[in-house]
């Protein structure tokens, strides 16, 4: 009996902690040219939680951008030390291409919203030899959380 009203305390806790952490999700729109190709997503899940900003989500949105320590100003990609910046953009056609080498700026940063740029080449996340690299350019990202 002990356990089962432990399990009931611990599930309702949970509950109640993921419908807090809903109210501060946002949503972005995510822009840049592929190969000369127009690429827009509009992604949810955004959220600017303990200095990192979360944009989309593999496999539930067709981009996710992810940027830890964020501040304004201009940063190489992938970072080279601590945690990894993360951008994954999905084509058309279902591929997904993650940054090989690149940059992003982020121009804009409050307690409500980012936005700032991107650019780099990528590579689908099934080219293990990096033979085929993707060429992205003009790539903007405004959120709101």
């Amino acid at each position: 009996m002990k356990y089962l009203v432990f399990s009931l305390l611990a599930i309702s806790l949970f509950i109640s902690s993921c419908n807090n952490a809903d109210t501060m999700v946002g949503m972005a729109t995510i822009e840049a040219t592929i190969e000369g190709q127009a690429f827009k997503a509009e992604v949810g899940n955004v959220i600017l939680l303990e200095g990192t900003l979360n944009m989309g989500g593999v496999g539930q949105y067709e981009a996710h951008l992810q940027f830890n320590e964020i501040e304004e100003g201009t940063f190489a990609l992938p970072s080279t030390q601590g945690l990894i910046d993360v951008l994954f953009l999905t084509m058309e056609d279902g591929t997904v291409i993650g940054v090989g080498d690149g940059t992003y700026t982020v121009d804009n940063l409050s307690n409500s919203r980012a936005s700032g740029s991107f650019q780099g080449t990528f590579y689908a996340i099934d080219d293990f030899m990096l033979a085929n690299p993707v060429e992205v350019t003009n790539g903007q990202f405004d959120a709101s959380f």
